[in-house]
């Protein structure tokens, strides 16, 4: 299937995509190849932004890598405060 864009023909790229929102509002993306390397990267990246939300305070939730790989089962991070971190791959 070919896809074109203004006439010229355009790419399909395929990406793993970290979205972090805050308050609904986009704030930031990150693309990373769909590959298995890739979808490492893109899942540090998820896992860094998460841990930067919760910094190491008494009062803040410390998250283990099995709470951050059943957020990452579940594609998204909500602090149901407002802040968000989605994991999502294009097509």
């Amino acid at each position: 299937m070919n896809y074109y864009a203004r006439g010229h023909k355009a790419i399909k790229l395929r990406t793993v995509n970290v979205l972090e929102f805050c308050n609904n509002q986009f704030q930031q993306s990150f693309s990373f190849v769909d590959n298995p390397e890739g979808n490492k990267m893109a899942e540090r990246k998820f896992a860094r932004l998460v841990r930067e939300h919760n910094p190491k305070a008494e009062d803040a939730i410390q998250y283990t890598h099995e709470d951050i790989d059943a957020m990452l089962d579940d594609g998204v991070y909500d602090d149901e405060c407002g802040y968000q971190v989605l994991i999502t791959h294009s097509l």
